[in-house]
C-alpha cells in the first residue's frame, strides 16, 4: 500500500494541504477521465464546479442525488479506492469517513480541468447534519440533511454518524 513521505505529512500538518507523491495508475486515469465525460454528458451547458456530490448516482428513485446532480459511480470507487483511504489514513487515523466529492472555484484556464476534491474526515468527528450551508460564490446548492456518509476504514468511533442517511434503499 502506498504511504506519504514524512515531509507530505508535515506540509498537511502545517499548511492543511499536500500533493502526494503518489499517483493514480495509467488504466484508473483512463477509467476516471471517462467517468468525467460521463457526468460532463449527463449535464450539459452545467459549469462543472456546480456538478456536487458527483459521486452520488441519485437517492432511490430520484432523478439526481438531492443536489441537483446526477453522478457516476466510479467517482465513488475512486473516493473508495484502499490506496486512497490509506494515505487519508495516514494523515487523519485509521478511522475514515468519505462525506463528499469535485468543489472547486472555476477554472480560468482556456483548457478544461480534470480534477476532483476528496472529502473526508476523521470517524472521531460528528457530520452534523443540522448545518445548512450558504450558498457560495458559486451558488451551488448543498443539502448536508440527506447527504449520505461512507465509513471507508476502521469503524465509526463517534457514534453519532448516520450511514443511512441519503443512501439507496
Amino acid at each position: 500500500m502506498p504511504s506519504l513521505q514524512p515531509d507530505e505529512i508535515s506540509r498537511y500538518q502545517r499548511d492543511g494541504w499536500v500533493v502526494p507523491q503518489w499517483r493514480l495508475p495509467a488504466a484508473r486515469v483512463a477509467t476516471m477521465r471517462a467517468a468525467l465525460d460521463e457526468l460532463l454528458r449527463r449535464h450539459p451547458g452545467v459549469r462543472p464546479e456546480k456538478l456536487v456530490s458527483a459521486h452520488v448516482e441519485r437517492a432511490g428513485n430520484a432523478a439526481d442525488n438531492g443536489e441537483g446532480v446526477r453522478g457516476v459511480a466510479d467517482l465513488l470507487h475512486l473516493a473508495q479506492d484502499p490506496e486512497i483511504v490509506d494515505l487519508v489514513a495516514s494523515l487523519v487515523g485509521e478511522d475514515v469517513i468519505l462525506w463528499g466529492a469535485h468543489g472547486a472555484a472555476a477554472s480560468t484556464s482556456t483548457q478544461r480541468r480534470t480534477g476532483v476534491a476528496l472529502r473526508y474526515m476523521p470517524a472521531t468527528s460528528h457530520f452534523d447534519r443540522s448545518l445548512r450551508p450558504a450558498d457560495g460564490k458559486t451558488g451551488v446548492a448543498v443539502n448536508f440533511a440527506q447527504r449520505p456518509l461512507w465509513l471507508v476504514k476502521g469503524r465509526d468511533v463517534c457514534g453519532l454518524n448516520a450511514f443511512r442517511v441519503g443512501h439507496v434503499a
